[in-house]
């Protein structure tokens, strides 16, 4: 195991990581003590998203993008209690500085 400064370690990077790709682990120190462990990264392996998984859990109906299915949707989402993101906030009866 190697162990670097540093100062040593910006100049000597590239050395570095080539040495942890041949597979050693290199130590970096600040002020004599290490504060980090350089190491080879295993690959990780990408796993394969199956194709159809949920076929059927899911079905679209011809009309989905009707108008009024966007209604529905938009019907049965919509809560009547949202507020205005854009209108005044209100505290102890005076308007927020910020919407002045």
């Amino acid at each position: 195991m190697k162990k670097y400064n540093i100062h040593e370690a910006k100049t000597n990077l590239s050395k570095i990581i080539s040495m942890v790709q041949e597979g050693e682990t290199v130590h970096l120190a600040k002020a004599g003590k290490i504060v980090a462990e350089v190491k080879l990264v295993k690959e990780q392996k990408k796993r394969p998203f199956p194709f159809g998984k949920y076929r059927d859990q899911i079905s679209i109906t011809e009309d989905w993008d009707s108008k009024e299915v966007n209604q529905q949707i938009a019907d049965s989402t919509m809560q009547e209690d949202i507020e205005d993101p854009n209108s005044p906030e209100e505290v102890d009866g005076k308007i927020h500085p910020k919407y002045k």
